[in-house]
């Protein structure tokens, strides 16, 4: 019993105190959530693995954790977590702690998410030009119309692909106007604009 707590012991030291080695640590986003890999390099062992992710010098969160031996002293070993509640529309940072005290570097992403049902514009109000963007997940071909107040279509454009569109309004006249984006399936979006 007094060897195997030996072994025991001299093993946990082993792998708490070696540098782990890591590679193809990477984020990719997927919709609204954050795909984080990485592996652990043939050779190196730590005592569990712990995913943290901060936001402009927030506090630390942590985002997921590995319990147990993480790595192989023979081979390669990929691991993987999703962050399922990163902050939208901002830099997210992430590092991994690899068993009590060695850390990888920090990785940051900027998850983009646009509400599928929105259209987001600006600036607005505007005398010359509108940037548009909406959620294209689904890579979909649409229409955009302008209509002025008396329910008239003032301008129109067909075919549009992408997620983004710049709109001249400077030949508009001064005041309210409907931007209606509408996709192959008929189903529009809506947003009032101000021509100034």
């Amino acid at each position: 019993m007094r060897q195997l707590f030996l072994f025991g012991f001299l093993f946990l030291t082993t792998v708490s105190t070696a540098q782990v080695q890591y590679s193809d640590f990477s984020l990719v986003q997927q919709n609204k959530v954050v795909l984080i890999r990485w592996t652990v390099n043939s050779g190196s062992l730590c005592d569990g693995t712990v995913l943290y992710r901060s936001i402009d010098g927030a506090a630390d969160v942590i985002v997921g954790e590995i319990p147990g031996i993480c790595g192989s002293e023979i081979e390669n070993k990929e691991y993987s977590l999703i962050d399922q509640s990163p902050e939208l529309n901002a830099t997210n940072r992430y590092y991994i702690r690899f068993g009590f005290s060695e850390y990888s570097e920090e990785k940051e992403i900027y998850v983009k998410y646009l509400d599928p049902e929105r259209l987001y514009l600006g600036p607005n109000p505007s005398e010359t030009t509108m940037y548009l963007e909406w959620n294209d997940q689904f890579h979909d071909e649409y229409i955009l119309q302008v209509i002025d107040d008396l329910g008239t279509v003032v301008f129109e454009q067909a075919a549009i692909t992408g997620s983004s569109f710049e709109l001249d309004v400077s030949t508009l006249a001064t005041g309210f106007y409907t931007v209606l984006l509408i996709n192959s399936k008929g189903e529009k979006t809506t947003e009032k604009i101000i021509k100034l």
